[in-house]
């Protein structure tokens, strides 16, 4: 999900005021981690994996193989909707906003940086991590963590 952490972990938690805020955190929390288990557990099952090594899934494999499974037809017709929303929802949802926080943070640094930059830059290099395929995304991810995190006791699991 394109906006998983920056989001709801970051900027909800800043704006959060109070004890009432800190047990209503834990509260979707709870629900959100249930929510994501769900959803990368029925991900690995509802994955198509390809004798050439690709593999393909995500919410509209588990809709279609649900519906083959118990029945009832219609599969397509709910796919289709969920498809949209997704895209929709992680333009909206996550490139707009962090696209708008880090323009906020480069043009305060350096000075005045035009907004197409901070726009253009980080597509160009995002666009060509992604048609690289899996192996280039895992490079780029890689180069653009911290380096701290690497030893941190997550990456060892």
């Amino acid at each position: 999900m394109p906006g998983s952490v920056g989001l709801g972990d970051i900027a909800g938690a800043a704006v959060a005021v109070g004890p009432g805020a800190a047990v209503w955190m834990a509260v979707a929390g709870l629900f959100g981690m249930a929510t994501r288990f769900t959803e990368c557990s029925q991900g690995g099952r509802c994955r198509d994996d390809y004798p050439d090594g690709r593999g393909s899934g995500g919410p509209m494999s588990c809709i279609t193989m649900g519906f083959k499974e118990r029945g009832p037809p219609g599969a397509p017709v709910l796919a289709a909707p969920v498809c949209i929303f997704a895209m929709r929802g992680a333009l909206g949802g996550g490139a707009i906003v962090q696209a708008s926080q880090a323009h906020a943070q480069a043009a305060g640094v350096p000075g005045d940086v035009p907004g197409w930059i901070t726009g253009v830059v980080p597509a160009g290099v995002t666009f060509a991590a992604v048609m690289g395929g899996l192996t280039s995304i895992a490079k780029a991810t890689e180069k653009g963590s911290p380096s701290w995190a690497s030893s941190m006791w997550w990456s060892r699991c």
